[in-house]
């Protein structure tokens, strides 16, 4: 019967401690404001018209090469950087912006996860503008959160910061070591008018995007689909 009693206790607290963290939750979140501003997953599926877009860059040793294929096949995109990488090779982001391709800001440290603080979300997002400022002369227009994770701190955050926030209709998964045809099946099969595609041009190796991505714009353009900037 003892227990049993100390069952009850115990349960009656757990639920005492639910119920106080689900209302602190619930009041943090009465004080932030809602985003009023539009998360941007794709454009307009009745066009013709796509957007690439890396991630996790400037990579000294694949983003220069991306950008070559880019400037060969006079396709424009967009460049979500780390603050970190920003730091450590302005020069080439300085290539990015001169070139006309458009940059977005991916955190500093490419800090993730449901329960990063507004306080760290914000210092993440201010340092890379600056690293960005510094590198080339203007801020970021856009925002993308590492992972693609959807807390609202960082939509809010990067909405008080003037960016808009662009997530991807199309995931090319080059992140998991896939081959550069099967970069190539997964995209040439799918990518659509409208369709905003992820690829990395920072990460340990970035041979196989590198490989895929001449073939990749040839292909897509001979289907009668046109790259655009963000």
């Amino acid at each position: 019967m003892s227990v049993m009693k100390n069952l009850a206790k115990l349960l009656v607290i757990a639920l005492a401690v639910m119920f106080t963290c689900a209302a602190c939750e619930k009041k943090r979140v009465a004080q932030v404001a809602p985003c009023q501003g539009e998360l941007i997953w794709h454009k307009d599926f009745a066009s013709k018209d796509i957007y690439l877009t890396f991630d996790d860059g400037p990579n000294p040793e694949a983003t220069p090469r991306v950008l070559d294929i880019l400037k060969q096949h006079k396709v424009k995109a967009a460049f979500f950087l780390l603050g970190r990488k920003v730091a450590a090779h302005p020069e080439i982001v300085k290539r990015i912006y001169r070139e006309g391709h458009g940059l977005g800001n991916h955190t500093y440290s490419h800090v993730g996860g449901l329960n990063v603080t507004l306080e760290t979300i914000s210092k993440e997002l201010r340092d890379t503008d600056r690293a960005i400022k510094a590198a080339c002369g203007v801020s970021p227009q856009f925002f993308r959160p590492p992972f693609g994770f959807f807390n609202y701190r960082y939509f809010f955050v990067a909405e008080k910061m003037g960016y808009r926030s662009v997530l991807w209709t199309i995931d090319a998964a080059d992140w998991n070591r896939i081959t550069s045809a099967e970069i190539e099946s997964r995209l040439l099969l799918r990518v659509k008018g409208g369709y905003i595609v992820l690829l990395h041009d920072g990460g340990p190796s970035r041979e196989a995007v590198i490989e895929a991505l001449p073939v990749i714009i040839e292909k897509l353009k001979a289907k009668g689909l046109k790259f655009k900037p963000l």
